[in-house]
């Protein structure tokens, strides 16, 4: 895996993102384990980021966990989201970065999910950074 910091530093321009300080943020929490809070279209998600991925059309997708906040899914159950003892729903998901319109460190750290495959089988392109165990 190449370098993460070379390889957004060195496609950044070419990368679809909002805003590239949420980047800078969601790369940091990653690489320190720190919870954050996003705003989803719309939605106040509290999140823990396991991996970002480039696809070959230049979309920064962040695999993540959720453990509360809203979501754009309806009834429990959808999309694999359960109610949240936090509050809102809980769940793996995918987030597009185009997407995020605000990311804020949560202040508090998270321990990667047992249920996170560090190679994946399925690939959305190529990984830029993901937790260590």
């Amino acid at each position: 895996m190449t370098d993460a910091n070379t390889l957004i530093d060195h496609r950044l321009d070419a990368l679809n993102v909002r805003d590239p300080k949420h980047l800078a943020i969601i790369r940091e929490a990653i690489k320190t384990k720190q919870q954050l809070i996003v705003t989803y279209l719309g939605h106040e998600r509290i999140i823990y980021p396991h991996r970002l991925w480039a696809t070959v059309g230049g979309d920064v997708l962040l695999e993540t966990y959720q453990s509360g906040g809203g979501s754009g899914w309806g009834a429990a159950g959808e999309g694999g989201f359960v109610e949240s003892p936090l509050g809102g729903w809980q769940g793996w998901a995918t987030l597009d970065l185009s997407k995020i319109s605000s990311v804020r460190v949560a202040g508090q750290g998270f321990v990667p999910r047992r249920d996170f495959n560090p190679d994946p089988e399925r690939k959305l392109g190529e990984v830029l950074i993901q937790v260590s165990p």
